[in-house]
């Protein structure tokens, strides 16, 4: 041969037992698996990798158990790991939502929207709620009223959430302090009338918020008296008088008011000190107005009777006003 041909078969010869002895092992280079069962090994001895776990989970375990064959071991299951094992795993209770551990997952229930909770304060137009989001929150409440301010002319409300106290409407019927039913006025007080026609009894007038009646054994308005004088009450004992009808008693003697018909003797009812009521002329004044006038020899004697003057003819001292008769011939002495 020529020399090129002996070397051209010789680097051909060489190439040739390479070639058998890198495919006589060829298995070891190839890829291990990842996932399922284990691969088959080429030989005896440990499996192959496990499979990967599911999501959320672990993965599996290595190769199973070794064999003459070389199978490899079974790769784990996919599983997650549970959320939580009990109720402390999950968030914080609030007022208006609760958590529980359920089948290992957290779980929420709200309180139903608009229930009240907490500490309310109660008069003050607003509650405390949970809404619809599970929070809670401060809302306007019309029916959380304040608390009565005292007076009965005042209505108790809630006006864009805040406490309010407005006035009644004026004629609202209201309770008076002393007892017994009033009328509100326009500035919110409880007044005892508005009009003549809110009063009763004799002559009822309406003065200066008050009812003014002359048979309520009371001396109220511009009265002058008990039930008497005033505008609007007939006049009392000792006022001045033309007619019986000008007086409450219904007498006018003697110029005045006076408290009875006082027509007996040396009975007046002018009489100083005593004016507007019956009373003893004093001694020694004529009563011409009486129905037996005690005038000329005679004159009252300060109680009630009516005597002979001094110097008045007489019979016994009984007779005269000094009480005193005697000389001849025989008169009323000093």
């Amino acid at each position: 041969m020529h020399r090129s041909a002996i070397l051209t078969a010789s680097l051909l010869s060489t190439l040739g037992l390479l070639y058998v002895g890198c495919t006589q092992n060829f298995d070891q280079f190839e890829p291990v698996p990842t996932g399922g069962p284990g691969s088959s090994a080429s030989s005896a001895g440990g499996g192959n990798v496990g499979g990967a776990g599911g999501a959320g989970g672990a993965g599996g375990q290595g190769g199973g158990v070794v064999s003459s064959s070389g199978t490899g071991g079974t790769g784990g299951a996919g599983g997650g790991m549970p959320e939580c094992t009990n109720n402390n795993d999950c968030p914080n209770d609030t007022l208006c939502e609760d958590w529980s551990c359920t089948a290992g997952k957290c779980v929420s229930a709200q309180v139903p929207a608009g229930t009240p909770i907490g500490n309310q304060i109660p008069g003050n137009c607003r509650a405390r709620i949970c809404n619809a989001m599970g929070d809670d929150e401060i809302v306007d409440d019309p029916t959380d009223v304040p608390a009565d301010d005292g007076n009965p002319c005042t209505d108790e409300v809630c006006n864009g959430g805040e406490p309010a106290h407005p006035n009644e409407p004026a004629g609202t019927a209201c309770m008076l302090d002393g007892g017994g039913m009033g009328k509100c006025d326009a500035m919110g007080v409880c007044i005892q009338c508005m009009a003549d026609a809110d009063c009763t009894g004799a002559n009822a007038a309406c003065v200066n918020n008050a009812c003014v009646a002359c048979d309520d054994g009371t001396m109220n308005g511009d009265e002058t008296g008990v039930d008497c004088g005033g505008t609007h009450c007939k006049k009392c004992n000792g006022d001045a008088c033309a007619l019986a009808a000008d007086c409450g008693s219904a007498n006018c003697v003697d110029g005045v008011c006076c408290n009875m018909a006082c027509t007996a003797t040396c009975m007046a009812c002018n009489v100083a000190g005593s004016v507007g009521t019956c009373s003893n002329l004093p001694a020694m004044q004529d009563d011409p107005l009486a129905q037996m006038a005690c005038t000329g020899l005679q004159t009252c004697d300060g109680t009630g009777g009516c005597k002979l003057k001094n110097g008045s003819p007489c019979n016994g001292n009984n007779q005269c006003v000094s009480g005193k008769c005697g000389g001849n011939p025989k008169v009323c002495q000093p």
